[in-house]
């Protein structure tokens, strides 16, 4: 097959999918990954698409998530549910009886409530959702306290960073706006939250990122983190990307 053919049926999966993987272009096109790994370099050269850690998406004319142009929270809580609920499945699997565990804000955080609130936990939480969710059952639940963003639903500020170290956790349970696999980045889109985001983490033996393959590729305005610092990537299926790290976990 000529390589302008190659770069037309390309951009045409590209196109009609938004993204697409070296694995899946290979075996449409009847080639090896090798020539669409050449291929998918020459067109994001050219500015025809742009080439991301194990395949390729279309261009967009917005790259990076800001407080501005981030869907608001409430507008988020049935995108994707299915695969936050698996991934929250599979995080609460690491939990028992006297654990002390921080929960982010997020709406990849709030099904994980309704898979330990049988257990008796401690659990500190900066998430509106979540106090909202909240039945009781054996666990305990400590809001911080602070400033709230109504449109995220998070407590942020002086007096929850504050209260938030002064604890120390087993576990964090962490979202973001976006990663980044090839980069090694993790990403939100607001200032206010990247200081809970880091002391939590700072305060926690272990820490855990929740997300889902939507994320992959989306760049925030703050990076907060690297993803090599994270003990543990719970992810949906949907990630499709060649050599993935060792603290990934795909459900």
């Amino acid at each position: 097959m000529l390589a302008q053919r190659r770069y037309d049926m390309i951009l045409e999966q590209v196109h009609l999918k938004k993204t697409a993987t070296v694995k899946e272009l290979a075996q449409q096109l009847h080639v090896t990954e090798v020539t669409i790994r050449r291929d998918l370099e020459t067109l994001d050269k050219k500015k025809m698409l742009k080439r991301v850690h194990g395949g390729a998406k279309e261009l967009g004319t917005t790259s990076i998530l800001s407080p501005t142009n981030e869907t608001r929270m409430l507008d988020r809580l049935s995108v994707h549910y299915n695969q936050k609920l698996h991934v929250c499945q599979k995080a609460a699997t690491y939990l028992h009886d006297g654990d002390c565990i921080f929960l982010d804000g997020g709406t990849s955080i709030l099904p994980l409530l309704q898979c330990i609130e049988h257990l008796q936990i401690k659990i500190v939480t900066n998430n509106v959702l979540i106090e909202h969710a909240f039945e009781g059952g054996k666990a305990e639940l400590i809001g911080l306290g602070g400033t709230e963003i109504p449109e995220y639903k998070m407590i942020v500020g002086p007096w929850a960073q504050r209260m938030l170290s002064s604890f120390n956790f087993d576990y964090a349970f962490i979202g973001s706006a976006g990663f980044d696999v090839e980069n090694n980045l993790l990403y939100t889109a607001e200032s206010e939250t990247l200081a809970i985001k880091e002391i939590a983490i700072a305060q926690s033996s272990q820490t855990f990122l929740l997300t889902d393959s939507s994320k992959a590729s989306v760049k925030g305005f703050c990076s907060y983190s690297m993803t090599d610092k994270i003990d543990r990537v719970i992810c949906d299926k949907g990630l499709q990307v060649d050599d993935l790290p060792e603290n990934y976990i795909l459900v």
